[in-house]
């Protein structure tokens, strides 16, 4: 575009576009010329009329050129350049002439061709005793309601001698590999958490003759569901809770606390009980209170609906009644009270998240749920708190006077080694690209409730490994590992069953059989649920 006096339009013939348009702007007196070219070089040349009364002011010209790629036509084999030049001379003579151009160029079959020669050339040149090089991603994210691509691609090119490739999956219990596609293209149409896990592409080659078999890295999967989020309060470890609206901090108090309760109407009010883990404490037990519903879990996924225990089963949701829905996924039970509009996720053993889908005041350890964590640590009588000692002890459940306020454990010791071994967790691959993958989602959408990474429960973790707090044969730093892996499911995120073995952490069943060792006996049977054998 050029606001100088330019002879418009261009008359056919002065430019090789395909089609081209003129606007004119009233208010800037500017016009601009649209072109659409297709697989083609465009020259464009504006001719500008300086006239008899020109004047050299300075050797600074400014002209801005806007170029609108409409991008429908292409596909992943397309690419574009667009240079854009300024040629003429400036010597102060009348009718002196600048000429601007630009260039599209789609080089598709330029691209074509080089690739055919640099691929003669491996061919030629390739080495049987070298091992086929995949180019492919080491982590990616399939979304929901988007198809999910990913292409078996050889990065030495040697592509003229392959026979097969196709795509199998690790099974995360037996570590077997499990064909899933029979061709070079993994195709997900609506990814689902099931898709979650560690792909590798088998490909078979000749060579020399010789039928080879190749098989690439892993490639872990990780699905967003794209789960919109209410506020969640969030107990773990020993214990450390996050709020409602995001406060962090620890509380190693011995007693039925309230944790939560709607401060408005009273509908619902959730309990609390802490005992002894380790050098500190952690949650025992929970209870909730919901319009007419008496509900208690316990260690080992036990759960008592006014003094019945809930059979649950894996992969299933049983609803006792209208207003209530239990699902267990192998790890976690989840629960909604629908009357209540409060969601449940309990682990079997210490992590409990409450999420509240609708917006309202609450008092109790979780905070209450204004959007302003500063503010979290009031009573229920309006008194604003600095310790964290101090304000948990006012929600301690203490008719008979017999809770002690707790003092805040300090970490004594090298936490050296404690570091190393949290880090060498929630530094990990998995969790590491998990985590800048939720941040990236959290500041495009603006959701401060999903800005979770996994570094930031590095301090829990070190406080949990120095306090000696593990279970049996879950050591700290797995279990903030699972609380992490939890939190991004919770967040719509699913990361593959798997990454717990290269970690020396325990797998699935194995965590199952420790959870439920924990718990009451549950009758009869070895499981406070029907284990999937799938």
């Amino acid at each position: 575009s050029s606001g100088i006096n330019a002879e418009w339009p261009l008359r056919p013939g002065e430019h090789d576009g395909e089609t081209y348009l003129v606007e004119y702007d009233t208010d800037t007196e500017v016009e601009v010329e649209k072109f659409r070219v297709d697989e083609q070089e465009l020259n464009v040349y504006v001719e500008e009329n300086i006239g008899e009364n020109f004047v050299v002011m300075n050797d600074d010209i400014e002209v801005e050129i806007l170029v609108d790629i409409d991008d429908i036509d292409l596909d992943w084999r397309d690419w574009i350049s667009f240079d854009i030049g300024l040629y003429g001379e400036k010597d102060a003579e009348i009718n002196d002439d600048f000429f601007i151009s630009g260039r599209y160029e789609n080089k598709v079959e330029e691209r074509q061709q080089e690739e055919n020669q640099q691929l003669d050339e491996l061919i030629t040149s390739f080495n049987c005793s070298t091992p086929l090089q995949f180019a492919i991603p080491e982590y990616t994210v399939a979304k929901r309601g988007r198809q999910f691509e990913q292409f078996c691609t050889i990065s030495t090119g040697y592509t003229a001698n392959i026979l097969s490739a196709l795509w199998k999956k690790v099974n995360p219990r037996t570590a077997q590999l499990e064909e899933v596609s029979s061709s070079a293209e993994l195709i997900f149409r609506s990814p689902s958490c099931q898709d979650a896990a560690i792909y590798k592409c088998e490909v078979q080659y000749l060579c020399n003759g010789e039928q080879k078999t190749a098989l690439s890295h892993g490639m872990t999967v990780i699905v967003d569901n794209e789960v919109i989020l209410n506020p969640i309060c969030h107990i773990f470890g020993d214990p450390h809770i996050i709020t409602f609206d995001r406060k962090l901090y620890s509380f190693q108090g011995e007693c039925t606390y309230l944790l939560a309760m709607d401060a408005t109407y009273g509908r619902w009010l959730i309990y609390g009980r802490f005992t002894t883990c380790g050098q500190g404490s952690c949650l025992e037990s929970v209870t909730v209170y919901a319009q007419g519903y008496a509900l208690e879990l316990q260690r080992g996924w036990v759960i008592n609906q006014n003094g019945e225990k809930l059979p649950i089963k894996e992969g299933k949701t049983i609803t006792p009644d209208k207003a209530l829905s239990v699902y267990f996924d192998g790890y976690e039970v989840y629960m909604e009270l629908k009357r209540s509009q409060i969601q449940l996720t309990w682990d079997g053993l210490m992590n409990l998240k409450i999420e509240a889908t609708t917006a309202g005041a609450t008092t109790g350890l979780c905070g209450n749920n204004n959007g302003d964590g500063n503010d979290d640590f009031m009573t229920f009588y309006g008194d604003l708190l600095e310790d964290s000692n101090d304000f948990g002890h006012h929600s301690a459940v203490d008719r008979r006077g017999n809770c002690q306020k707790p003092v805040t454990l300090a970490t004594v010791g090298d936490t050296t080694d404690a570091r190393r071994v949290c880090e060498e967790v929630l530094l990990s691959g998995i969790f590491a690209y998990t985590s800048d993958y939720l941040e990236q989602q959290a500041l495009k959408r603006g959701d401060s409730q999903a800005l979770v990474r996994a570094d930031q429960f590095m301090d829990a973790c070190v406080f949990d490994y120095m306090a000696d707090m593990h279970v049996e044969t879950l050591s700290p730093q797995c279990y903030a590992g699972y609380n992490y892996f939890s939190i991004a499911k919770r967040l719509g995120v699913c990361m593959p069953e798997g990454w717990q073995e290269p970690l020396g952490c325990l797998k699935k069943e194995e965590l199952q059989d420790l959870t439920v060792t924990q718990g009451c006996p549950y009758g009869d049977t070895a499981f406070p649920f029907i284990r999937n054998s799938v």
